[in-house]
């Protein structure tokens, strides 16, 4: 995937600011670039602010291919964030025009 497709993930600042307004207690989420390999159906979501980092991750693995072996890391600005983070904590860091922008990355575990 190159960076002009990822640039088309982006939404605006005004519908950013229209999405909290409509949703205060949710935040938009985008995945704005992956690891080589994976494939992602749905890039945008708006993530509630009482869940963490890691349920997030679960429903972002719903539309990523990856097989079972594979793992899943999220990065936020290039840090990986704890599963155990509310989505709340890592956006009062994390946001920039008013989206969270995260990336996914895969790693083979069980030695394969």
């Amino acid at each position: 995937m190159d960076a002009s497709s990822d640039q088309n993930v982006r939404i605006s600042l005004s519908k950013a600011s229209q999405l909290r307004t409509r949703y205060p207690d949710k935040y938009p989420v985008i995945i704005e670039s992956i690891g080589s390999g994976i494939e992602v159906e749905r890039r945008k979501y708006l993530a509630s602010s009482s869940s963490t980092m890691g349920e997030l991750m679960f429903s972002i693995r719903k539309y990523v291919s990856l097989r079972d072996h594979e793992a899943m890391f999220i990065y936020v600005n290039s840090t990986l964030v704890p599963t155990s983070a509310l989505v709340s904590e890592i956006w009062n860091s994390h946001k920039e025009d008013e989206c969270l922008y995260i990336e996914i990355h895969k790693e083979n575990t069980f030695g394969r």
